[in-house]
């Protein structure tokens, strides 16, 4: 299967959290026609470098997709998303492309001088877009002299090699069974050649001439994307141990964290944008981070298989935090409480 580092963080918490997000049937919950609702980032599929450019998404998804997920406001989000659409824009015009109403997308790696991609549309909400707009402005007025971008909003999937979980032992294929199983040499287990995905913001360049991936995280109040939040965070792992991975000829120094605060009106002030550009890891902490993705995407699969999805029930409602699936998992999997979910807009196609 195919599994990403959001993926993993979800089943780790709860693995019935997993199964509204990404598994259930979306045939109980009706799609909002024309509404606004956020359309992240997708990429052209495997090795494309710029996305198509898209916001709101009109009736049900197709057939075949799956996940169920909230159906509400939610500004931070949507300030989010936008964010990350005219932070894109603005790498693509640093890596040559040009950005105008019309071009459609692009596909290719690295600096094309003279390439073109179509631009975003507004977001729908006003308020949304003359603020992100202005952050936008104030983002740019902070970071003068920027990074050397390398990517920006590429997709990439990697298939992880793998030893026998059981035994520590080396795979053999088989023609008898599909291309991404495996059976261990030493001990006859059969398991999986799972598929790592990931989406990076972009990739930079460092002064010392080292390069490194680059994600943007928005927050609503600054507190949440310090250096000590990050110092163990699977998503930076996963980002290094697939750079390395597709730029083999490239040394990997480090993960950077671009990190832009919302303004705050009531505390009168205006964005806030810092950067933690030195966090980096141990081979030995990336390669358990692998393990621990390894293990969640096989239980995944032993999960669809059974039909079975376990849950932590600690974590239904503490204090004024509660789950998005607090009402059917608590209330009850009625008609009426399905009327509060709409199909959830899968990234990925696991």
């Amino acid at each position: 299967m195919k599994i990403d580092g959001t993926m993993f963080g979800m089943y780790a918490k709860c693995g019935l959290l997993y199964y509204e997000r990404y598994e259930a049937p979306q045939s109980d919950v009706q799609g909002r026609e024309n509404r606004n609702g956020l359309v992240q980032i997708q990429g052209l599929g495997e090795g494309s470098a710029v996305s198509p450019l898209l916001v709101g998404l009109a009736g049900a998804p197709a057939t075949d997709a799956k996940g169920i997920e909230l159906d509400e406001p939610s500004p931070g989000r949507d300030f989010g998303s936008r964010m990350h659409q005219l932070l894109h824009e603005r790498r693509c015009q640093r890596l040559g492309i040009s950005i105008h109403a019309g071009a459609g997308p692009v596909a290719g790696l690295g600096t094309q001088a003279g390439a073109k991609a179509e631009r975003y549309p507004e977001w729908p909400d006003e308020d949304i877009e003359s603020e992100c707009q202005a952050t936008l402005a104030a983002y740019e007025a902070h970071y003068i002299r920027d990074y050397e971008y390398l990517e920006s909003e590429r997709t990439h999937t990697i298939p992880f090699e793998r030893v026998c979980p059981d035994c520590g032992g080396p795979g053999g294929q088989k023609l008898s069974l599909p291309e991404d199983q495996r059976i261990c040499r030493d001990c006859g287990t059969q398991f999986t050649i799972h598929s790592i995905v990931v989406k990076l913001d972009a990739v930079v360049r460092h002064l010392d001439g080292t390069i490194g991936p680059f994600d943007t995280k928005t927050e609503s109040k600054p507190g949440y994307n310090s250096r000590e939040d990050w110092a163990n965070r699977p998503q930076a792992k996963i980002y290094l141990w697939a750079l390395g991975a597709l730029y083999p000829n490239e040394r990997v120094s480090r993960f950077v964290l671009d990190v832009v605060s919302r303004g705050s009106p009531k505390a009168r002030r205006g964005p806030l944008f810092y950067r933690h550009d030195d966090l980096n890891f141990s081979p030995e902490a990336i390669q358990e981070q692998l393990r621990n993705l390894m293990y969640v995407a096989d239980n995944i699969e032993l999960n669809r298989r059974t039909g079975w999805w376990p849950s932590n029930t600690n974590l239904c409602k503490r204090g004024w935090e509660k789950c998005d699936y607090f009402v059917l998992h608590v209330l009850g999997r009625t008609s009426e409480n399905l009327k509060k979910y709409r199909p959830a807009e899968q990234y990925l196609d696991t």
